[in-house]
C-alpha cells in the first residue's frame, strides 16, 4: 500500500508549466482548462519517487479524461531504459481545490486494477502557498465497503526555494505578470462548482453563474502524433519529447 509520494524537481516543474499552459492569470477565466497526464517514476516500499511528468492532453474547464491508451507502451519501454516505471496519472482543478470526481475514481480505480501501486495527483496552482505545494495525490480503496471511495497520500516535493517563488518564477517565464486573484471570479466559480456536484466556499454572496454552451459540451479529445526521439530527454520547455497537436484549442 502507497503511503507517500516524493516528487523531484523536474516533475514538478513539468506538472505545472503544463497546468499553466492552460489555466494561467493571462486567460480569462472562463477560457482555463484542465489537463492531464503520466507520471514516471520508480517504487520504494510505501513510496513512490515522481521522476518525471508527460503531458497528454487538455479537456473543459471542468471535466478532463484519459481517452487513449495506445502511447502507454512506448512510454513504458523507454522508461523501463532507465529503471523507471508508469506510477500513475496526473490532472488539473485549476481553482477547485484537491479531491477526485466521480469519473477521476473510476479512472484511478481502473489503473489500480492494472497496476496496484498506481498513484493520481491532483494539481492546482491557485491554491499554492508557503507550506502548499499545489499537488495532491491519491488512491482509491479497492473495497467497495471500506465507506470512503479514496485516501490522501503524504506528498513531498524536492526543491528548496518556497512554493510561491517557484509558482511566480513559471509565470514569469511565461510572460504573464499578473496573479490569479486577479482573474477567478468568485461567482463564475461557484456555477462551475454546482456542475462539478460539490460545495464551493462558503460565501454568503456567491451566486451561481451559467456556463457558456461550448463550455458545457466540451469533452476531451486528442488528435495527436505522438513522437520520441530520444530515450528521456528534453525539449526546451522541459516536457519529455511527446508532440501533441490540436488539442486544448477553442
Amino acid at each position: 500500500m502507497i503511503r507517500s509520494v516524493n516528487i523531484t524537481k523536474d516533475a514538478y516543474y513539468q506538472m505545472l508549466r503544463y497546468v499553466l499552459k492552460y489555466a494561467n492569470p493571462d486567460k480569462a477565466y472562463r477560457q482555463w482548462r484542465e489537463v492531464i497526464g503520466w507520471l514516471i517514476g520508480k517504487v520504494n516500499g510505501d513510496s513512490i519517487t515522481v521522476l518525471q511528468a508527460i503531458p497528454m492532453t487538455s479537456g473543459s474547464s471542468i471535466f478532463v479524461q484519459i481517452a487513449d491508451y495506445t502511447i502507454l507502451p512506448k512510454i513504458a519501454e523507454e522508461a523501463e531504459k532507465h529503471g523507471a516505471i508508469i506510477v500513475g496519472w496526473f490532472h488539473s482543478h485549476p481553482s477547485f481545490g484537491f479531491f477526485l470526481s466521480g469519473i477521476d475514481i473510476r479512472t484511478q480505480r481502473y489503473q489500480q486494477s492494472l497496476f496496484e501501486n498506481a498513484i493520481a495527483l491532483v494539481c492546482d496552482p491557485t491554491k499554492v502557498s508557503e507550506t502548499e505545494p499545489g499537488i495532491h495525490g491519491y488512491q482509491v480503496n479497492m473495497e467497495q465497503t471500506l465507506g470512503n471511495d479514496y485516501r490522501e497520500l503524504t506528498v513531498h516535493v524536492s526543491i528548496d526555494e518556497p512554493y510561491p517563488k517557484v509558482l511566480k518564477t513559471l509565470l514569469l517565464e511565461a510572460g504573464i505578470t499578473r496573479s490569479f486573484a486577479e482573474v477567478i471570479a468568485y461567482e463564475e466559480l461557484a456555477g462551475l462548482f454546482a456542475l462539478e456536484g460539490i460545495a464551493p466556499p462558503i460565501s454568503p454572496s456567491l451566486k451561481g453563474a451559467s456556463l457558456l454552451p461550448a463550455e458545457r459540451e466540451a469533452v476531451p479529445e486528442i488528435i495527436a502524433s505522438y513522437i520520441i526521439r530520444d530515450s528521456l530527454e528534453y525539449n526546451k520547455e522541459g516536457y519529455l519529447q511527446v508532440k501533441i497537436s490540436n488539442v486544448g484549442e477553442g
